[in-house]
């Protein structure tokens, strides 16, 4: 494949510019593409192939040439809502704006994705209940804990079956049966006889 504008040098570049133009006056909208590609025209290149129906295409140039709000736009007019609400999410998170993308995530059903841009942000508890809700209940523990709600912690904690995980929350939590209940269940008999 050829390079799209980069090393041709700016005479390749022009030329290949009008050889485009002229392509779209004489109805040969496929080759004016690959020549606006050449050119490095990426965004004129998306409006042609938006013209002529390939929206996948079109959406695709208009993210090469940096324009993933217009490459969204044109995926949502073609149908395909999920890639671009998806392309949204990705575009919020990459300018910072946390909050609008872990709402895109969620909007999406994106438990998991929304999960990580929430620990992002630093809301632990909002991360802890989209990874439990993702099914890695794992992490929804580490961010229970960091969030300092030991008490979800300890059950995400079990429902992992880290039972001496779980058992430290309880213990951290003064709840002395419980802790035995998850330390006979980790297999540590001892420290739950201590109790």
């Amino acid at each position: 494949s050829e390079p799209r504008g980069f090393g041709a040098g700016p005479e390749v570049e022009k030329l290949s510019a009008v050889a485009g133009e002229f392509h779209v006056r004489s109805g040969s909208p496929e080759r004016a593409i690959v020549h606006f590609e050449r050119a490095g025209n990426l965004d004129r290149a998306a409006e042609i192939a938006c013209e002529v129906g390939e929206s996948g295409r079109a959406a695709q140039l208009f993210a090469e040439a940096g324009d993933p709000l217009r490459a969204a736009g044109v995926l949502e007019s073609s149908g395909d809502a999920d890639s671009a609400g998806r392309v949204r999410a990705h575009f919020h998170r990459d300018q910072g704006r946390l909050e609008e993308a872990a709402q895109a995530f969620e909007a999406l059903g994106d438990s998991f994705e929304a999960a990580e841009v929430h620990q992002e942000r630093g809301d632990f508890a909002r991360a802890g209940e989209r990874f439990l809700g993702a099914g890695d209940p794992a992490r929804a523990a580490e961010m229970y804990e960091r969030a300092g709600d030991l008490a979800k912690a300890v059950v995400a904690w079990e429902r992992a079956g880290r039972y001496a995980e779980a058992a430290e929350c309880a213990a951290r939590l003064g709840e002395k049966e419980e802790e035995a209940r998850l330390r006979i269940r980790a297999g540590d008999f001892l420290a739950a006889g201590d109790l």
